[in-house]
């Protein structure tokens, strides 16, 4: 159901788990608006001082969002609609323990969302636009911080994870219950400074669940494909996909991709869970 209604959701929690208050619960196929923060909480700004924040403030998510009659397995969709800044200027900041630099001190740059440019030694960038939610997510089984990631979602930070786009997840408490953060005008491969270009935006979205499938992970689909999102202690989970050469020999060429480990059934359906036709059942 979609009866185009504007159903705005402004709740905001920081730790998400089966004791999260729901703030609203609605039919699969709706259309929500949740307004976010950014992930500083709105406490960030070119010139601020690290010692000001209130670390207990940084990260909020917006929602949650129950689905009526969505059960622990359940695949919900979280379709991306709309994304609109709320400002006209972003944030890029460091600060130790962010990305993968050593070292670092805390810093903000501001970055222009029209055309997107950082003034940077008195020269203007250009910025590519890449309007994304970094963070979404349905309540975990066991709490944790918003940001956390696992197989309810969280802070997967997946620039293609835009407008157009889905996530998929597998429910694991009654009702689904989405939220989403961490909004990003624009972000590098893996923030390796430490952040995206941070904004506070509000996000519309569809609301879907399924029955008749589930996620195994994490997946995105977009662009006519679909994205799974591996998830590690530490970067070596790239090193689990497998990429096999196949055929050059044609016109065409063929390569077949899979996941080390005992994963690659994540890519495909249970085949321990099917049945098998006789030949007469055929």
């Amino acid at each position: 159901m979609d009866d185009g209604s504007n159903i705005v959701v402004t709740s905001q929690s920081y730790v998400v788990g089966p004791q999260t208050p729901v703030a609203l619960r609605v039919p699969s196929g709706t259309r929500v608006t949740l307004l976010c923060e950014d992930a500083s909480g709105g406490q960030i700004w070119e010139g601020q001082k690290e010692d000001l924040l209130d670390k207990e403030r940084l990260f909020p998510v917006t929602g949650v969002v129950a689905i009526d009659g969505v059960e622990p397995g359940d695949a919900v969709g979280i379709e991306l609609l709309s994304i609109t800044a709320s400002t006209d200027v972003g944030t890029i900041w460091t600060r130790t323990g962010l990305g993968l630099l050593d070292e670092i001190t805390f810093h903000v740059r501001n970055v222009g969302l029209a055309g997107l440019s950082l003034d940077w030694l008195q020269e203007n960038i250009k910025v590519t636009s890449a309007l994304h939610v970094g963070t979404a997510g349905v309540l975990p089984r066991n709490p944790c911080l918003g940001k956390d990631l696992g197989g309810h979602g969280g802070n997967i930070d997946f620039k293609r994870f835009g407008v157009g786009a889905t996530l998929w997840l597998a429910a694991q408490t009654p009702g689904g219950n989405v939220f989403v953060g961490d909004v990003h005008a624009a972000m590098g491969d893996g923030e390796v400074c430490g952040t995206g270009v941070e904004i506070s935006a509000a996000v519309d979205v569809r609301l879907s669940a399924l029955t008749s499938w589930s996620p195994r992970l994490p997946t995105v689909t977009a662009e006519g494909g679909a994205w799974l999102i591996g998830i590690g202690d530490s970067l070596a989970v790239s090193s689990l996909l497998i990429v096999q050469l196949c055929q050059v020999v044609n016109s065409s060429s063929s390569v077949a991709v899979t996941l080390s480990g005992g994963l690659s059934g994540l890519l495909g359906p249970d085949l321990g869970a099917q049945t098998t036709i006789s030949r007469d059942e055929a």
